[in-house]
């Protein structure tokens, strides 16, 4: 079933929804990884956004390119880039897959 028919009435209306064609696939790893540059998303941009209006939880959405059903992952943490100071990437898990399938934006 589409996420987004079944969708809480308190979530915020989804705006950061990428297609599966605009990642890679690790099927060993269970995994989508991208860059976010490639998304769309320049420096100071943070490649998240509020899933309710007074929640602290933040993530994306991932739409299937072929299925055309809509995902929702949540923010797990980030790994460090160069230095203590920079954000790597950002970790992403779904939320009703089974098993899980990791999502990662790279800080490009």
């Amino acid at each position: 079933m589409n996420l987004l028919k079944r969708m809480h009435p308190c979530q915020l209306e989804p705006h950061l929804i990428f297609s599966t064609e605009q990642f890679d696939w690790d099927k060993v790893e269970r995994r989508f990884v991208a860059e976010a540059s490639d998304l769309g998303f320049r420096a100071q941009d943070n490649p998240y956004q509020q899933i309710y209006a007074d929640a602290c939880d933040v993530g994306v959405y991932l739409r299937s390119a072929k299925t055309d059903n809509v995902e929702l992952f949540l923010l797990q943490g980030t790994e460090n880039g160069e230095d203590l100071y920079s954000i790597g990437s950002w970790i992403y898990l779904s939320t009703t897959l089974s098993p899980p399938v990791t999502l990662v934006i790279l800080n490009d």
